[in-house]
């Protein structure tokens, strides 16, 4: 994760949240890359 987006996330959401928040998004930041990946993949092989 990048400093500039790791900071704002820790200023924008509640101090109770911020490890929930910083969780949800490594999550979602994963899901997003790996669900392409194979796709592209195989089309470069192709």
């Amino acid at each position: 994760m990048a400093t500039p987006q790791l900071i704002i996330v820790l200023r924008s959401v509640r101090h109770e949240l911020q490890s929930f928040s910083l969780g949800l998004q490594n999550c979602i930041m994963k899901i997003i890359a790996q669900i392409p990946a194979p796709i592209l993949f195989g089309i470069i092989i192709d």
